[in-house]
């Protein structure tokens, strides 16, 4: 889950990032907002997904746009999760090509 530190180091470092000052009211309110909206969502999400935000936007983001690029990084690794369980389940059917041979000789006789 993401933290009350790492989302307030990731507001204020996208307010500095942004040019996007913010008065100790208006920091709270978006940090208590942001762990609202962001429940249960990694620290290590939260920092990639400000880091897609600063490569895409030219705007300082909303939290939906925070859960947006978070909900990218969790298909991305869901995508890479079910290829790699692809990739697993035929090699154990896979034989070497000498080990090919082999069986379509002994298959033969």
């Amino acid at each position: 889950m993401a933290t009350d530190l790492q989302i307030k180091a990731q507001i204020g470092r996208l307010s500095t990032v942004y040019r996007h000052p913010l008065d100790e009211d208006e920091f709270a309110l978006i940090a208590e907002v942001w762990a609202e909206v962001l429940q249960g969502v990694s620290d290590q999400h939260v920092h990639e997904a400000a880091l897609m935000h600063m490569r895409a936007s030219r705007f300082f983001p909303s939290p939906a746009d925070i859960l947006r690029h978070v909900e990218s990084l969790q298909a991305d690794a869901y995508r890479r999760r079910e290829s790699m369980r692809g990739r697993l389940a035929l090699s154990e059917f896979t034989r070497s090509g000498e080990a090919q041979c082999t069986y379509n000789a002994a298959k033969a006789q």
